[in-house]
Order: structure tokens, then C-alpha cells, then sequence
């Protein structure tokens, strides 16, 4: 599946599939997919903001908009989101319990990471 940044390796296919509701077919076809559109393997602030921003008129929303998107993606605080971190959100989103929604939802509303979600926090999302 492309140079040895890119391709899954047995270990973390075997902790991705216990982690998501998806066969190891779709984890596959996505993959491929994904590497389409970001041949390193990861997405940068930078992709993701690119990408994201064709949705809004006003960069500055978007540029906004997308940090705090990014932050919930970026699960490990790497400053990159990986396949894992993009399809454990892409399960999420298609295949998740409402509680696993909800969970995701907060902690893009936890805009500071400790775990508390302020009147301000909401404001400055919404």
C-alpha cells in the first residue's frame, strides 16, 4: 500500500480493527483513499484546512472552524492526524452509538482539554 510511511503494519491493522465496526475490506478500500488524497499517510494542519475551507466563504471561519476540528482528530496531540485517528473518526461519524457521538462532540467542544466544557468554550465553537 505504497512506501513504508504509508502502509498499515499487521500490528496496528489488528488494534485499528477492534477499534472500529468496519471489515478489514473497508478499512482497505478507505485506505486507498485516503492515500489518495494524502499520499504521506498523515494529514497536516495545513491539508486539513485546505481541504475544509472549499465549505466556507470566509477563510477566517473556516481557518477557525477547522483548528477545532483538527484538534478532535488529532487524538495523540501530534500535530498530524493519521489513518487511525481519521478512520476512528470516520467510524465515529458512520457507524457510532450516540454515546460515541457524543463523546467525539465533546471533546471538540473541550476546547482546553480539561475534560469540562465552559460557557465560553461553547461560544467561541459555535
Amino acid at each position: 500500500m505504497g512506501n513504508d510511511n504509508t502502509k498499515i503494519k499487521k500490528s496496528e491493522f489488528s488494534d485499528i480493527l477492534q477499534g472500529v465496526r468496519y471489515t478489514p475490506e473497508e478499512i482497505s478500500k478507505i485506505h486507498k483513499s485516503f492515500l489518495l488524497n494524502f499520499p504521506k499517510g498523515k494529514i497536516s494542519r495545513l491539508n486539513f484546512l485546505t481541504t475544509y475551507s472549499k465549505m466556507f466563504e470566509n477563510y477566517a471561519e473556516a481557518q477557525e472552524f477547522t483548528d477545532h476540528m483538527f484538534r478532535a482528530y488529532d487524538e495523540n496531540k501530534d500535530g498530524e492526524i493519521s489513518f487511525k485517528e481519521f478512520l476512528i473518526t470516520l467510524n465515529t461519524k458512520n457507524k457510532g452509538t450516540k454515546e460515541d457521538k457524543l463523546r467525539w462532540a465533546f471533546r471538540m467542544y473541550d476546547v482546553d482539554g480539561n475534560k469540562q466544557i465552559s460557557h465560553a468554550e461553547i461560544i467561541e465553537i459555535l
